[in-house]
């Protein structure tokens, strides 16, 4: 952040004069550390959830192409009392003229093929009623001192964080919150002009004793390399109407936190099926590589139109020679089943990913009543004694540090599609299982079809607030202003938000 645009000067609010500033990682490593631990990650009162970032308060928004952290600290004391955190991306936002259309092939609702276009062409797109991209900012991990609370800190770190977001070129700002934190939907609903958006269901599976059974004889899994991931998730034939797709998905597929990304087809359809098909539309993986070699091409595959390709971009070029795609054949690990040679495509199929949240945060229950930590000792000694035979539900220990595994990506096709994922998600919970962590989490539009499919136990409604931070005389360019469009059947959920 620029120091001319530092937010360093003095904030009267009430009694307390604070100094709303960057964080600076030399000074404010173990402060900042110490007022996370102090803060309850929802809306407090009995038994809260507390987060442990493991040393790192930046761990959350370094995986975005620009990300900031401000600190409110006392004057008079120069201690920490509050702090803020936001990244920059862009993401695709899906016009209300265009219409969803089903292409699988039992006709249920899936998402339509559209082109994807970048910023040089979002102008032309508002006027076509195409899928464009947009520069939104995301703020998160907003913490202030139980002591310090409802002074007015957490508005004002707010308030700057929103002027660094717009110097980023951000558009509109996001946050997240829980329906029932009424403290935090007071906040940004009524004192900060946020209003709600959307309402996605956060699906929660405890990871049990014993690992899940899959189903090996009909179901055939690989795993997809980074740059197969890549190419899968930018053919918007696929995602082109998941709202909050973000545009730097070969970042998010390259990232350290990234698991890993599986495809699932059948096995008893066609035995010449090949489970390195693209979903039904005839397009294996060998085809996507072969149409990839030149950088400075326009890539159309399956409708889907790419015109982020430049050359020299470390990030954005795709390097594709004979030797990667020999190379993606070696690295691609099957989970089970032998491999197929032929090239016809999948009727059926399932795709996810996985986000390694346990390796950056930690959460922990406090202040939970005798009663619970009882029930919950009881059913994992029933677990234990009972997982040699079968697999059971069992209450996860939360009561100490625990860890969590994102899945995100989601999407099935075709007549037994949702079976598929079904069982893509429980070797999500077998994966989990092996690193240690407590449970696997999901986020999909409440409406989504896939719901179904995701095994989980809790259901928690989740609010998303957005606000616009562009000028309203920019709104001409827009077929409608993005605050007043009605929710679509899919959203995207960014594993960087969760």
């Amino acid at each position: 952040m620029d120091s001319e645009r530092s937010t360093k000067g003095l904030a009267s609010i009430m009694k307390v004069e604070v100094n709303i500033r960057e964080y600076d990682g030399t000074l404010d490593l173990r402060r900042a550390d110490e007022l996370e631990k102090q803060c309850e990650a929802g809306p407090g009162g009995g038994a809260s959830l507390f987060t442990d970032l493991l040393g790192d308060p930046l761990c959350r928004v370094r995986q975005y192409p620009a990300f900031a952290m401000l600190v409110a600290e006392t004057v008079s004391e120069r201690a920490i009392v509050g702090l803020v955190r936001a990244g920059v991306k862009k993401v695709l936002r899906v016009p209300q003229a265009v219409e969803r259309r089903s292409n699988s092939s039992d006709g249920s609702s899936c998402k339509s093929e559209i082109s994807m276009l970048s910023d040089t062409d979002a102008a032309s797109a508002r006027n076509d009623h195409l899928p464009f991209f947009v520069t939104i900012a995301y703020i998160l991990g907003l913490r202030v001192a139980p002591k310090y609370r409802r002074l007015g800190i957490g508005a004002e770190l707010v308030k700057k964080m929103e002027q660094w977001c717009k110097t980023k070129g951000a558009e509109y700002v996001y946050i997240a919150t829980e329906k029932d934190n009424a403290a935090s939907v007071a906040l940004f609903t009524k004192k900060l002009g946020y209003i709600e958006f959307r309402n996605p269901a956060i699906l929660l599976q405890p990871v049990y004793v014993r690992c899940k059974r899959l189903c090996k004889k009909r179901i055939r899994i690989v795993e997809l390399t980074a740059e197969e991931a890549r190419n899968f998730y930018r053919q918007l034939s696929i995602f082109g109407k998941s709202e909050f797709f973000p545009m730097d998905i070969e970042d998010v597929v390259r990232s350290r936190l990234h698991k890993g990304t599986w495809l699932a087809v059948c096995k008893g359809e066609d035995e010449s099926r090949c489970p390195d098909c693209f979903g039904g539309y005839g397009v294996t993986v060998k085809e996507t590589y072969s149409k990839c070699q030149n950088e400075e091409s326009m890539h159309r595959f399956n409708g889907v139109r790419d015109s982020n390709v430049h050359t020299g971009s470390k990030n954005e070029g795709i390097h594709c020679g004979r030797d990667s795609q020999s190379n993606a054949k070696e690295e691609r690990r099957f989970i089970f089943g032998p491999s197929c040679t032929e090239s016809t495509s999948c009727s059926s199929w399932a795709i996810i990913s996985i986000w390694k949240c346990n390796h950056i945060y930690k959460l922990q229950m406090k202040g939970a009543p005798l009663y619970m930590r009882a029930a919950g000792a009881a059913s994992r000694m029933v677990g234990h004694m009972l997982s040699p035979l079968i697999s059971i539900p069992t209450m996860p220990n939360v009561f100490q540090p625990f860890g969590l595994q994102l899945i995100y990506g989601l999407h099935a096709q075709g007549p037994h599609g949702l079976r598929l994922l079904n069982q893509l998600c429980w070797l999500a919970h077998n994966l989990a299982k092996e690193e240690g962590c407590a449970f696997v989490a999901a986020e999909v539009a409440r409406n989504d079809p896939i719901r179904r499919a995701i095994p989980h136990w809790t259901c928690d409604d989740d609010m998303w607030c957005i606000k616009r931070l562009s000028d309203s005389s920019r709104s001409s360019l827009d077929i409608t202003d993005w605050l007043q469009a009605h929710p679509v059947p899919s959203l995207f959920l960014d594993p960087r938000d969760f």
